[in-house]
């Protein structure tokens, strides 16, 4: 069943305002073509042939609004995820921001935003940690992670990973970090766990984490509307510090109406920084 046959003679804003009246949830910021191939592989699993028919299901039945809420939420991730993003940062952020942050004595502050299940801020803490105890440097740090997904955070809060999301992750640094549970399963270590807050948060609406150093904000933005983009990176600008970094990674493009808030740093990793 082809998408179009799908959503046939369906309107989108109207499908969207049904559905987040159904589920309690905005939706707007969402873009039409992700929220309805998110609707037609849950139809499919459901068996239904049409929209109309599965939006029928969706307001009946409980167990599928929160089946369809999980797969609204955008939860593909891995530990040192596209590796060559975390070399540019590891080069191009963290070590100017450590020696920035030694001459202050002052704690390095990050946001992960959209963390998911927690192997991106569980990295970033990682390889600080890593750079940190190298440098012998006695700066502290802390993560700020959040997702609006409720299950996600509760997910990453437990630490708990297969090891096909943890194939970058060179084995020394598996054995220093993480308590082997069986040949599949790993769990984070709790002194990594330390480093990190993780908090509830709804990009679209809720106020920014403020003064943080860096933002990574990958994978997100590609699943939201141009508005809702603008609008997320105008506050994510207000609540960096300055010389602050924004990381959008490999799947991500700064819009062009906010090219004069950073300078681009590294292109291909899509690294950023905030213009004064």
């Amino acid at each position: 069943m082809s998408l179009q046959e799908f959503a046939k003679d369906a309107e989108p804003v109207y499908v969207k305002k049904l559905l987040g009246k159904i589920l309690g949830f905005n939706i707007d910021f969402y873009k039409d073509d992700f929220i309805l191939r998110r609707l037609r592989a849950r139809a499919l699993i459901r068996g239904k042939k049409s929209l109309y028919d599965y939006l029928k299901l969706v307001a009946k039945d409980v167990t599928e609004r929160k089946k369809l809420l999980e797969a609204l939420a955008i939860h593909v991730s891995e530990f040192f995820r596209d590796p060559y993003v975390w070399e540019a940062v590891k080069d191009e952020v963290f070590k100017p921001l450590i020696a920035r942050k030694k001459r202050t004595s002052s704690e390095i502050k990050i946001w992960s935003a959209g963390c998911s299940k927690g192997e991106e801020p569980y990295t970033i803490a990682i390889l600080l940690h890593e750079m940190l105890e190298a440098s012998m440097t006695k700066i502290s740090f802390k993560i700020y992670a959040t997702d609006i997904d409720y299950k996600a955070l509760e997910a990453a809060k437990r630490g708990l990973y297969p090891r096909q999301v943890l194939v970058n992750v060179p084995k020394h640094i598996l054995l220093k970090y993480f308590i082997k549970i069986s040949d599949n399963l790993y769990a984070v270590k709790p002194f990594l766990k330390s480093y990190i807050v993780f908090k509830q948060h709804d990009l679209t609406k809720d106020p920014p984490i403020p003064n943080v150093d860096v933002v990574f904000l990958r994978n997100v933005m590609i699943y939201l509307t141009k508005p809702a983009q603008i609008r997320i990176l105008r506050n994510i600008y207000l609540a960096l510090s300055k010389n602050g970094y924004l990381v959008l990674g490999a799947s991500e493009v700064l819009p062009g109406e906010l090219s004069k808030l950073f300078t681009i740093k590294n292109i291909r990793a899509r690294i950023y920084v905030k213009e004064a």
